[in-house]
């Protein structure tokens, strides 16, 4: 194409980058900054801080935020889950990052729901008694479940295992019940984008097997990847923030060969925000009643629902088309929730979440010369 007065070629999103940065290894963490100094405090004292009754714990003076759903910062955590998780490191010890494997892909892919795809992670998809949904469609629990639970809450309800735990890409995204809601419905997603396609084809032509569920991972990830961009990221990063990086490029994340990783200090540090928007109690149905997070009604993290007053309608999480009232995240500020510097779930080591972040940044340190500090 001819080039006219005032026109250039798009150098992309790394054109005004002046740094460069990667991981040793494509599927460890990175640094970003490896020249801040790091956080180097008794574990008492972060013990301390983090304790509830402590200067962290929020009570039940929360101001709540004027623009930012709580259905949002669910979603933050879902898309945490798709792009970190390490299995190796502990609160007690130093770690080098170059060391720690990230179990998930660094990209936006929805590995947290597919797995590794129907080959690989069979026990995630319908088995061959659905002839033409065979290893296309998700499983869930109304497909049958050998939980024990009522009939009426199953078709709100993951896969689960007779322990009643749930079969799932990422077994944290049933650590609260709004997040099990979110990884149910993602899952409902695909599976009506595969009928959708099965009905309808693709540009005329019809779809069927593995070609079928290729397309509709694909339109998935799509859906998922523009909702994160036009949406989720102007809402908390503020709209003139994308903008200005998607016009003008990235300046600090600069990924040397294009190979995406995932800096430590995003994944234990910086992206945590969101424990601080968290609400104390949350109103997912429109009879307006909000119940604790972890509680009789929700439950408390890696169980069956149990109450159907726990199954989420999305309407009030999150801006929709309806005129319908939506629960708003707390501000950001340093408290967080009294119930999550408490996690029910836990039943050895740290409980205190606000703790466990303290821990976990303390985790890595930065070298100096070839030593810790």
């Amino acid at each position: 194409m001819a080039k006219h007065h005032g026109m250039n070629d798009l150098e992309g999103i790394d054109a005004f980058c002046h740094y460069s940065h990667e991981a040793e290894d494509e599927d460890r963490f990175g640094r970003l900054f490896g020249g801040l100094p790091p956080l180097n405090t008794r574990s008492k004292e972060l013990e301390a801080l983090g304790a509830q009754d402590g200067p962290m714990d929020g009570g039940e003076d929360f101001d709540r935020t004027d623009t930012v759903s709580a259905g949002q910062i669910f979603f933050g955590q879902f898309i945490d889950h798709d792009i970190t998780l390490d299995t190796t490191t502990s609160l007690a010890s130093v770690a080098d990052e170059s060391e720690v494997p990230n179990v998930r892909t660094p990209t936006l892919d929805l590995d947290n729901i597919y797995g590794m795809g129907p080959e690989a992670t069979p026990f995630l998809y319908r088995s061959g008694r659905d002839r033409d949904f065979a290893e296309i469609k998700l499983l869930t629990a109304e497909d049958g479940t050998a939980a024990e639970q009522d009939e009426d809450l199953r078709e709100h309800d993951l896969q689960r295992s007779p322990d009643g735990t749930a079969v799932i890409g990422d077994p944290r995204n049933d650590e609260n019940r709004v997040i099990s809601q979110l990884q149910l419905a993602m899952i409902r997603f695909h599976n009506a984008t595969v009928d959708y396609l099965y009905e309808n084809g693709l540009e005329g032509e019809e779809l069927e097997g593995a070609e079928l569920f290729e397309e509709a991972r694909r339109l998935v990830r799509w859906h998922y990847q523009y909702v994160i961009v036009e949406n989720y990221l102007p809402k908390i990063c503020g709209k003139a923030v994308v903008d200005r990086i998607k016009g003008q490029g990235r300046e600090f994340y600069c990924p040397r060969g294009g190979e995406p990783y995932i800096p430590i200090e995003f994944s234990v540090a910086a992206y945590r925000f969101g424990h601080s928007m968290m609400p104390e109690r949350i109103q997912v149905q429109t009879s307006g009643t909000a119940y604790e997070l972890f509680g009789r009604t929700f439950g408390i993290g890696f169980r069956p629902l149990g109450d159907e007053n726990a199954v989420v309608d999305w309407h009030e999480l999150t801006e929709t088309d309806e005129d319908r009232h939506v629960q708003n995240a707390e501000e950001l500020d340093t408290k967080l929730a009294t119930d999550l510097l408490d996690l029910r779930f836990i039943r050895e080591g740290e409980s205190s979440l606000a703790t466990r972040n303290l821990l976990r940044g303390q985790t890595f340190l930065v070298k100096v010369r070839g030593w810790r500090v």
